[in-house]
């Protein structure tokens, strides 16, 4: 799910960079998942999952700055990733880079059973950059490519399962609107490239 969010955060912000906004929320999760650092860090076997219940605190938030009429900076949080960027607007549409962050927290070996579970540090760092444009009043779209880099902190899985890696996403999304809805189309395509064959994707 994570690597799924990720790319959802990066449109979400490129979409947004000309608002300024907090959002908050707060949400439930019920999930069975032996890999989360929320779940029991001792586990006899890994298909033993038991349900994990927990409250969810959500803070998003987005800034922006003008720099001129044409050109501004932007910085905020997207589910947990924080990110900073400017946006130049043209004739020939707009274009946006930036760079983002995420921590996180990660088992250092979640195959491990009947012995307790260590948590390590993961560090994601990247960039991106995208092309906005117009074909019409009630239409736009966005083109977005980004790379980052996921590192952990310790692991202590087998050669084939080493999860550092790299991510590359790119998307298309489009966003018509009418009197009364909005249709957005997108496409998305994401590669993680990880140090073990078995963690790529």
């Amino acid at each position: 799910m994570k690597k799924i969010l990720l790319s959802a955060i990066l449109v979400s912000s490129l979409f947004a960079n000309k608002d300024t906004y907090i959002e908050a929320g707060i949400g439930f999760s019920n999930s069975k998942d032996n890999f989360s650092t929320s779940s029991k860090s001792n586990i006899s076997s890994l298909n033993d999952a038991e349900d994990e219940k927990s409250a969810i605190a959500l803070v998003n938030f987005n800034y922006s700055y003008d720099l001129s009429e044409d050109t501004s900076l932007y910085a905020g949080m997207d589910l947990g990733t924080l990110y900073f960027g400017s946006n130049i607007n043209s004739q020939l549409g707009s274009f946006d880079i930036g760079i983002m962050t995420s921590f996180d927290q990660e088992w250092e070996n979640p195959f491990t059973t009947n012995a307790n579970r260590k948590e390590t540090d993961v560090n994601e760092f990247g960039t991106f950059l995208g092309y906005g444009f117009s074909l019409g009043k009630s239409h736009q779209a966005q083109l977005q490519y980004s790379y980052s880099k996921r590192e952990y902190d310790k692991e202590t899985v087998q050669a084939d399962l080493k999860r550092d890696g790299t991510r590359h996403v790119w998307s298309f999304e489009n966003s018509i609107n009418s009197d009364n809805f909005t249709f957005l189309i997108n496409t998305n395509y994401e590669n993680y490239d990880a140090q073990g064959d078995s963690s790529s994707y």
